[in-house]
Parts: C-alpha cells; structure tokens; sequence
C-alpha cells in the first residue's frame, strides 16, 4: 500500500519505513498522527489484539486534525466483538473497500491527479496487480502464533512456526487394543483427512496419529510420544477432533492445548453429552470452535464437504 500512495505522490507516514535510526520513534510517530488527516490501522491476525495496536489507535482518535480513523482488516475473520475498535467502521481487504479507501482519500482533497470521475476506472486498471502481490505476501507469510503467550515459551520451545495449510486431527488411537478394531478406526480417519484435503483448498497437509502406525502395537512410549503429537499440533493452522465414545483418551489433552493456543478447532461428536463437561457448551463461548453432532464419519465428511473452507474461517 505504501508503494501505491508513493506512486501517487500521496504524503505518508509508515512507522516501520519512515523513522530514522537514532531518532526518537515516540515522538516522530506522535508528530506523525498530529499532522495526518486520515489514519489507517493494518490489522492482521498476529495484531488485531495488540496492546500497542490500540494504544496507536486511541493516539489517532484523538490527535488527528479529522476523524478518519480507518481500520483495514487483513484477517481471516471478521473483527472480534470484544475489540474495542470495532467503534470505528473498519474495512476488509476486498475490491468494494478498498474502492472505498481510496474514494475517502480523494475527498480529503488528496489523489489529485485523478480526476473524480476517473477513479472507478484507473482503480479497475490498477486492483489486480494490487490484489495479487496482497495475495502472494499473504500466502508467503508463515503464522507465528495468535496466542498471547510468546509462541518459543509453549511446549514444545523448539517448534517455532505454524506450517500454512496444516491440519491436525486428534482421535483416540493408542486406547484401541485390539488391533482389528485399530486398522477400522485408522481407516475411517484416513478417508476423512481425505476429505479434508480434497473438500478444503487450504489444506495442504495434515497430521494424525496413526497416520504410520500400522499396528496398534507400534506405537511410542508417552515421552516421545507427548513431544510429537504437540509438536505437529502447535504448528498446524487448525484442528479437527473426533470423539466418538467416552473414553479417557489424550485427545482431551490435545483439545486443551489447541484452545489455549487459539486454533479453529471443530470437534465431530455423536452428542454432547459424549464430551467432558466444560467442552459440552464451549462453542458457544469460545469463537474459533465448533462442535458438530454427527450419527458417523460419513456425516462428518459430508460437513467437509458442504462447508470447506469455511468451517475454518471464524
């Protein structure tokens, strides 16, 4: 964006860019907002609960010489209900908003070498190349962590980053003794980690435990295997789990730890009264997780199917 209002001769201010090693950033940034006419917050995922974030924009509210104080959401969901910015109206990273941008900087009497009647059309000549190096920054970056916790400081310290397009699915596997009823269940997870990948575009891989356990005999002691179940877990993108039956499994580990991380979580289950007591209702207090009621698999990989993508997107 910077680029853009650079090109267009537009006087700008970006924190990031603008301010000079050495010089005092407290004061260049609180000159900055005095002096702006309209202030534009980049939210991301990473940011949209930052404390400086909101500090920046009660400064703007007040300090500016108007009160165009223009949230631009590059988020995979709309804004939180609790987000105190939700007083100003935000804009989303799409053609019609970003339009919009542009038409509320054009009548603060900027973007002068256009004339008003030729902004639709210049704008529909200059978007795609826009829209398509957002979408390659976006699709480039890779998640560090949405968790207010310092992503290196949860176990396991050594995963570092979320893998874009991963896919955790967390069901009960090393509680199954008998082996028969082992390779049933690895089955039925396998074909819906199938459908997952083939119903969600942005899943590119995905995790579960029996994945190349083939035996119900193979598997690896707790230690190593708590390190590598929440290793995978802490660097997928979302969660899937299921539970089928009442059984003190690590799935209600994983499911813990995934809530406290901030994943999209979606939990397949037969009824609720399967799950633990404070997991029953917690789709209806914590925003990023669902709970589905389903009579099998099938079902559940008919939800993928119907919803994609979407299931994720909160």
């Amino acid at each position: 964006m910077s680029e853009f209002f650079k090109s267009r001769k537009l006087d700008f201010f970006v924190s990031a860019a603008n301010i000079m090693p050495g010089e005092g950033w407290l004061d260049s940034i609180r000159h900055s907002i005095k002096e702006s006419e309209i202030c534009i917050l980049i939210l991301t995922d990473e940011n949209e609960f930052s404390r400086w974030a909101h500090f920046e924009a009660g400064a703007v509210a007040f300090n500016t010489k108007s009160t165009n104080v223009v949230p631009l959401l590059f988020t995979s969901r709309e804004m939180d209900n609790r987000s105190p910015l939700r007083q100003f109206q935000y804009l989303r990273n799409s053609e019609e908003d970003i339009l919009k941008l542009l038409s509320l900087i054009k009548r603060n009497g900027r973007l002068t070498a256009v004339r008003k009647e030729n902004l639709q059309s210049r704008f529909e000549e200059l978007y795609p190349g826009f829209h398509e190096r957002v979408a390659k920054v976006l699709e480039d970056s890779v998640t560090q962590a949405v968790s207010k916790i310092p992503f290196g400081d949860v176990f396991p310290a050594d995963t570092l980053q979320v893998v874009k397009g991963k896919l955790f699915f967390g069901a009960a596997m090393a509680t199954i003794t008998n082996d028969q009823a082992y390779q049933e269940h690895r089955q039925r997870i396998a074909h819906l980690a199938e459908a997952a990948q083939i119903c969600c575009p942005s899943i590119r891989t995905t995790y579960w435990a029996g994945q190349e356990v083939l035996s119900s005999k193979q598997f690896d002691g707790e230690q190593v295997a708590l390190i590598r179940d929440l290793s995978q877990l802490k660097e997928s993108e979302a969660c899937v789990f299921v539970i089928f039956a009442s059984l003190p499994s690590s799935v209600l580990i994983e499911i813990g730890y995934a809530v406290a991380l901030n994943k999209p979580i979606l939990i397949f289950c037969k009824k609720r009264e399967d799950l633990p007591f404070l997991l029953r209702k917690a789709d209806y207090q914590i925003r990023n997780l669902n709970i589905y009621e389903v009579s099998d698999y099938s079902e559940a990989e008919d939800i993928f199917d119907k919803d994609g993508d979407a299931l994720f997107l909160h």
